[in-house]
Protein backbone atom coordinates (compact mmCIF):
# COMPACT_ATOMS: atom_id res chain seq x y z
CA UNK A 1 0.00 0.00 0.00
CA UNK A 2 0.66 3.68 -0.21
CA UNK A 3 0.53 5.44 2.87
CA UNK A 4 0.80 9.10 2.69
CA UNK A 5 1.47 11.09 6.32
CA UNK A 6 -0.10 14.04 6.66
CA UNK A 7 1.32 16.74 9.77
CA UNK A 8 2.33 13.83 11.97
CA UNK A 9 4.18 14.98 14.64
CA UNK A 10 8.03 14.38 15.53
CA UNK A 11 9.24 12.02 17.05
CA UNK A 12 6.16 10.03 16.06
CA UNK A 13 6.53 10.79 12.22
CA UNK A 14 10.00 9.07 12.40
CA UNK A 15 9.07 6.03 14.31
CA UNK A 16 5.74 5.40 11.83
CA UNK A 17 7.65 5.92 8.65
CA UNK A 18 9.98 3.24 9.91
CA UNK A 19 7.50 0.49 10.36
CA UNK A 20 5.13 1.35 7.76
CA UNK A 21 7.50 1.45 5.68
CA UNK A 22 8.51 -2.15 6.49
CA UNK A 23 5.38 -3.45 4.25
CA UNK A 24 4.40 -0.29 2.92
CA UNK A 25 5.70 2.51 0.56
CA UNK A 26 5.45 5.62 2.98
CA UNK A 27 5.28 8.93 1.60
CA UNK A 28 5.29 12.46 3.43
CA UNK A 29 3.03 15.40 2.71
CA UNK A 30 5.26 18.03 1.92
CA UNK A 31 3.81 21.82 2.30
CA UNK A 32 0.80 23.28 3.36
CA UNK A 33 -2.73 21.34 3.65
CA UNK A 34 -4.12 24.50 2.52
CA UNK A 35 -2.58 24.53 -0.79
CA UNK A 36 -5.08 22.23 -2.80
CA UNK A 37 -3.12 22.08 -5.20
CA UNK A 38 0.33 20.90 -2.83
CA UNK A 39 -2.62 18.16 -2.16
CA UNK A 40 -3.35 17.38 -5.45
CA UNK A 41 0.11 16.69 -6.16
CA UNK A 42 -0.06 13.66 -3.18
CA UNK A 43 -3.47 12.43 -3.90
CA UNK A 44 -1.92 8.57 -5.86
CA UNK A 45 -2.47 6.92 -2.26
CA UNK A 46 -4.10 4.45 -0.79
CA UNK A 47 -4.30 5.60 3.20
CA UNK A 48 -3.93 9.28 4.71
CA UNK A 49 -2.98 9.30 8.32
CA UNK A 50 -3.31 13.13 8.65
CA UNK A 51 -1.95 14.51 12.35
CA UNK A 52 -2.48 18.11 13.92
CA UNK A 53 -0.20 21.06 14.01
CA UNK A 54 -0.27 23.04 17.10
CA UNK A 55 -0.73 26.65 15.28
CA UNK A 56 -1.34 29.77 17.96
CA UNK A 57 -3.61 31.22 15.81
CA UNK A 58 -6.80 30.23 16.49
CA UNK A 59 -8.69 31.21 13.40
CA UNK A 60 -5.46 30.23 11.45
CA UNK A 61 -5.62 26.58 13.95
CA UNK A 62 -9.20 26.25 12.98
CA UNK A 63 -8.54 27.26 9.37
CA UNK A 64 -6.05 24.45 8.68
CA UNK A 65 -8.23 22.00 11.01
CA UNK A 66 -10.94 21.93 8.28
CA UNK A 67 -9.31 23.50 5.08
CA UNK A 68 -6.62 21.61 5.29
CA UNK A 69 -8.73 18.54 6.26
CA UNK A 70 -11.21 19.50 3.17
CA UNK A 71 -8.45 19.77 0.67
CA UNK A 72 -6.71 16.54 1.81
CA UNK A 73 -9.14 14.18 1.70
CA UNK A 74 -11.39 15.67 -1.37
CA UNK A 75 -7.90 15.59 -3.05
CA UNK A 76 -6.58 12.06 -2.84
CA UNK A 77 -7.60 8.75 -4.45
CA UNK A 78 -7.41 7.00 -0.76
CA UNK A 79 -9.47 4.68 0.29
CA UNK A 80 -9.11 5.02 4.08
CA UNK A 81 -8.21 7.82 6.48
CA UNK A 82 -6.71 7.51 9.88
CA UNK A 83 -7.39 11.35 11.74
CA UNK A 84 -4.92 11.93 14.61
CA UNK A 85 -6.79 13.43 17.07
CA UNK A 86 -6.93 13.81 21.87
CA UNK A 87 -8.88 12.80 23.98
CA UNK A 88 -8.09 16.31 25.49
CA UNK A 89 -12.38 16.80 24.86
CA UNK A 90 -12.84 14.55 27.79
CA UNK A 91 -10.36 16.06 30.44
CA UNK A 92 -12.42 17.69 32.62
CA UNK A 93 -14.82 14.79 33.00
CA UNK A 94 -14.80 12.45 36.26
CA UNK A 95 -11.84 10.38 35.93
CA UNK A 96 -13.64 7.57 37.26
CA UNK A 97 -15.80 7.48 33.99
CA UNK A 98 -14.95 4.63 31.77
CA UNK A 99 -14.56 6.68 28.24
CA UNK A 100 -14.89 4.76 24.91
CA UNK A 101 -15.22 5.34 21.64
CA UNK A 102 -19.10 5.38 21.75
CA UNK A 103 -18.42 8.80 23.78
CA UNK A 104 -19.11 12.47 21.71
CA UNK A 105 -16.46 14.73 22.30
CA UNK A 106 -17.91 18.48 23.77
CA UNK A 107 -15.27 20.31 23.15
CA UNK A 108 -14.56 24.08 24.74
CA UNK A 109 -14.71 27.37 22.91
CA UNK A 110 -11.00 27.40 22.96
CA UNK A 111 -10.14 27.18 19.36
CA UNK A 112 -7.38 24.42 20.09
CA UNK A 113 -10.30 22.24 21.40
CA UNK A 114 -12.42 23.47 18.11
CA UNK A 115 -10.27 22.72 15.63
CA UNK A 116 -9.78 19.39 16.94
CA UNK A 117 -13.40 18.81 16.70
CA UNK A 118 -14.07 20.47 13.43
CA UNK A 119 -11.42 18.71 11.80
CA UNK A 120 -13.27 15.35 13.26
CA UNK A 121 -16.38 16.67 12.32
CA UNK A 122 -14.48 17.79 8.41
CA UNK A 123 -13.35 14.23 7.78
CA UNK A 124 -16.77 12.53 9.07
CA UNK A 125 -18.76 14.30 6.65
CA UNK A 126 -16.43 13.88 3.72
CA UNK A 127 -16.45 10.11 4.36
CA UNK A 128 -19.82 10.21 4.22
CA UNK A 129 -19.94 11.23 0.86
CA UNK A 130 -16.95 10.03 -1.01
CA UNK A 131 -15.84 6.04 -1.37
CA UNK A 132 -13.15 6.59 1.71
CA UNK A 133 -13.40 5.02 4.82
CA UNK A 134 -12.37 7.00 8.12
CA UNK A 135 -11.51 5.69 11.31
CA UNK A 136 -10.33 8.80 14.11
CA UNK A 137 -7.43 7.74 16.67
CA UNK A 138 -7.78 10.05 19.73
CA UNK A 139 -4.22 9.62 20.86
CA UNK A 140 -3.90 10.52 24.62
CA UNK A 141 -0.11 12.19 24.69
CA UNK A 142 -0.67 13.74 27.99
CA UNK A 143 -2.26 10.34 29.63
CA UNK A 144 0.91 8.61 29.57
CA UNK A 145 0.58 6.67 25.45
CA UNK A 146 4.17 5.98 24.31
CA UNK A 147 5.49 6.65 21.20
CA UNK A 148 5.26 2.78 20.34
CA UNK A 149 2.20 2.57 21.50
CA UNK A 150 0.63 5.05 19.56
CA UNK A 151 2.75 3.38 16.43
CA UNK A 152 1.22 0.43 16.81
CA UNK A 153 -2.26 1.93 16.79
CA UNK A 154 -1.72 3.75 13.89
CA UNK A 155 -0.26 0.85 12.18
CA UNK A 156 -2.88 -1.80 13.09
CA UNK A 157 -5.60 0.77 11.95
CA UNK A 158 -3.68 0.75 8.71
CA UNK A 159 -3.47 -2.32 8.36
CA UNK A 160 -7.15 -3.41 9.38
CA UNK A 161 -8.81 -5.66 7.23
CA UNK A 162 -12.34 -4.92 8.90
CA UNK A 163 -12.67 -1.26 8.07
CA UNK A 164 -15.96 -0.05 8.21
CA UNK A 165 -18.22 1.00 4.91
CA UNK A 166 -19.70 4.15 4.02
CA UNK A 167 -21.33 6.42 6.75
CA UNK A 168 -20.45 3.25 9.06
CA UNK A 169 -16.99 5.00 9.35
CA UNK A 170 -15.54 7.00 11.61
Amino acid sequence: MRVLLVDVPQPLRTALAAELGRHHEVREFAGDVLDAERCTAHAAVDVVVQGRLDIADGSAHIEHATRGTWNVLTTTRAERYVQLSSLRHFAAYDPRWVIDERWAPRPTTDPADLALYLAELTSREICRARPIQTCVLRLDEAGGLSTDEAVRAIVSEVEATDWPTGAEGG
